[in-house]
């Protein structure tokens, strides 16, 4: 038997076959969304069209496990709150969409949650007992969520871990601090095109990008500090394509929160911060373990 687990992206719908039995990926790939004008309906609908090509393909698929962008009603199947990027996404009522194309049944998540849940069940937090962690993915956009007492908090509303939305020094966290910015400010002084791995690079021999990364890297450690603040975890887990590179030092990050806090306190001395085990296939794990 087999599990077909999707990872809704606005260009890209990462796809994984897994085993049912040992949650082992048997096959994967990507395709393109070919929305028109961003539009999370075409998204829902094109990833229902290849998950009904893909049971045709293969006859034991026997259900459908799919990651959402947004804040999503996982019981109802409902968009309670939508990415900001896709348009006519709020309020879908995901299911009955999906299902107009493809009848296999459909289990669903956020992706952040489903990636930090492919962590603790499969990824960096495996062998953790009850574990209290924030897995917090850094890319277009920052989301986090906590892990309490070895279990995905989803909150009141199904809207815990929302950190992009945090206020740091009177911006949102995610519009200054998310790779975008990262690359704005360094193009600005390197006046080139670059990528968030090219600013990385750049910053072992060019000082004014060096100046522009360590800015950016000293955002994203005072979110990871508010998060420790709230929540005392003992991990905190990087997820993104960026926190992927050879050049991402959590080390480093570590180092500039304790010149950050006030005085060095338990809860930041205790913390560690590590990169996601499953990298960007964390989501699809995740996601194909609501099969269960």
């Amino acid at each position: 038997m087999k599990i077909l687990a999707m990872d809704m992206g606005g260009t890209f719908i990462k796809w994984a076959l897994f085993d049912k039995r040992r949650y082992k990926i048997l096959k994967q790939g990507r395709y393109a969304t070919h929305a028109q004008h961003h539009s999370g309906l075409e998204i829902v609908w094109s990833m229902a069209k290849f998950a009904q090509e893909m049971k045709v393909k293969y006859k034991d698929i026997t259900c459908v496990c799919s990651t959402m962008v947004g804040i999503i009603d996982t019981d109802k199947h409902v968009v309670l709150s939508p990415n900001h990027t896709l348009k006519g996404y709020e309020g879908m009522h995901i299911k009955t969409e999906f299902n107009k194309y493809c009848k296999l049944p459909l289990y669903i998540m956020n992706d952040v949650k489903a990636a930090a849940q492919g962590e603790l069940k499969f990824g960096s937090l495996k062998q953790t007992h009850k574990v209290n962690a924030i897995v917090m993915a850094i890319g277009t956009g920052i989301a986090g969520c906590p892990i309490i007492d070895g279990k995905i908090y989803m909150g009141a509303t199904y809207a815990s871990g929302e950190c992009g939305q945090m206020l740091i020094n009177n911006h949102f966290y995610e519009m200054h601090y998310g790779v975008p910015a990262l690359i704005v400010r360094c193009e600005k002084v390197y006046g080139k095109q670059l990528t968030g791995e090219d600013c990385l690079a750049l910053a072992k021999t060019n000082v004014n990008i060096k100046r522009e990364v360590d800015r950016w890297l000293d955002g994203i450690i005072k979110g990871i500090m508010n998060y420790v603040y709230l929540f005392n975890p003992s991990y905190v887990v990087l997820g993104g394509k960026i926190t992927e590179d050879k050049n991402f030092d959590v080390q480093n990050l570590k180092q500039k929160m304790m010149k950050l806090a006030q005085k060095p306190v338990s809860s930041f001395e205790h913390v560690k911060i590590i990169k996601a085990g499953l990298g960007n296939d964390a989501a699809l794990y995740g996601v194909a373990s609501l099969a269960k």
